[in-house]
């Protein structure tokens, strides 16, 4: 355990000096900005678009940061060579594969809930109160990124970035829609392909359960029972992902 958080570490330090990282908060922090801007021309709806607009930056941002560098995370140790050194020492594959996963996601984490903290910091200037359903929905957008990020490292252990990449934004895509395809079961008339549309929607995370951003901005009640489940399927969903990881990583070719 002490390795896997060693490697955690280091994968945290080289994030923060990922210059791309900057970037993608730089664009964020912008964004709320450039909301507050036009909050006066929203007709006396500027509060619910604040709320909205904050809320899809923070998951937008990472969700770029998982695809950026997440996908990459394996494949650059082991284009610069690296990647031999880290395991001649008493390092697992299972081991650089979890404290990647760690690293990354405790990084993501990190940025998510500083701008969380920055929105709110917004809502408090302009209506003088600490809403708690933005922080539980920008809560739940950090653990759906814990779901994106270990799809994102079992895709860096298994294919190139580029198809890593695709990969996981189509994976984030389809499990936005996932209620969609429990629909089509019920309605089609093809067995076959009420079949394979079970087998999807299983395998695909199911990310709806993740998202609290309509009752933040509505400021509809939210149920502590919601939460719990959707953070212990977030933790369930990543284990196993994870587990998937380490096993295709320890058959994985590194010459």
């Amino acid at each position: 355990m002490d390795k896997t958080l060693c490697i955690a570490r280091n994968t945290v330090r080289e994030a923060l000096r990922d210059k791309v990282m900057y970037s993608l908060v730089l664009f964020a922090c912008l964004v709320l900005a450039f909301n507050r801007i036009l909050t006066p021309l929203a007709l006396g709806e500027g509060s619910k678009i604040t709320r909205d607009v904050g809320l899809s930056a923070i998951s937008l941002l990472g969700l770029f940061i998982v695809v950026l560098s997440g996908t990459a995370l394996v494949h650059r140790e082991i284009d610069k060579k690296t990647i031999a050194i880290i395991l001649s020492k008493p390092v697992s594959r299972s081991q650089f594969i979890g404290g990647r996963f760690l690293g990354l996601w405790a990084t993501i984490a990190l940025i998510c809930l500083g701008m969380a903290g920055l929105l709110q910091g917004v809502l408090l200037v302009t209506e003088r109160a600490i809403d708690l359903r933005v922080l539980s929905a920008s809560l739940l957008i950090v653990f759906e990124l814990m779901v994106i990020t270990s799809l994102a490292v079992l895709f860096s252990a298994a294919v190139s970035p580029i198809l890593g990449g695709m990969l996981t934004f189509g994976a984030y895509v389809a499990g936005s829609f996932s209620g969609d395809l429990l629909r089509l079961t019920q309605i089609t008339e093809s067995d076959p392909l009420r079949a394979a549309t079970h087998v999807f929607y299983y395998v695909l995370p199911n990310l709806e359960m993740f998202n609290l951003r309509a009752a933040a901005v509505h400021g509809l009640p939210m149920e502590p029972l919601r939460f719990a489940i959707a953070a212990l399927y977030a933790m369930v969903y990543s284990t196993a992902v994870l587990l998937l990881a380490m096993a295709v990583f320890r058959r994985r070719e590194l010459s």
